[in-house]
């Protein structure tokens, strides 16, 4: 019969005493998600029609209001846009929404700081359809 080799102990070094501290474990945790900015939500038919209605208030949209953000309506708020003294892109944003009446109802979003920008750090745009 074959003989066992007797078990070895580990040995350990003595543990030490006195002041000094060991440095805490580093612990690695999984990559956290990156936050995105919020991106534009495109407006609803009926967002659409109301914006026209609003354009065909004021005199810049003579074509009926069909809910399809089309050229004439890009062409319409364009000009709006030029006689508010914004920039005329005929795209809708804030601002422009806000001058036509149909912006947001808490006044702390509608509100501008003193560098020009919007609350949200610049403005959503929609494209007109084509």
């Amino acid at each position: 019969m074959p003989q066992k080799k007797p078990a070895t102990a580990v040995t350990r070094p003595p543990a030490r005493t006195g002041t000094t501290t060991r440095a805490p474990q580093r612990r690695y945790y999984s990559r956290q998600a990156v936050r995105r900015a919020p991106t534009p939500q495109q407006p609803t038919s009926d967002r659409y029609k109301q914006i026209q209605d609003a354009l065909a208030a004021k005199g810049y949209l003579t074509t009926p209001s069909n809910g399809v953000w089309d050229q004439q309506s890009a062409q319409a708020m364009q000009r709006f846009q030029q006689d508010q003294k914004l920039e005329p892109t005929g795209k809708l944003t804030a601002r422009s929404l806000v001058a036509l009446g149909l912006g947001p109802k808490d006044p702390a979003v509608t509100a501008v700081p003193a560098g020009g920008e919007s609350a949200g750090g610049g403005s959503a745009e929609v494209a007109p359809a084509q």
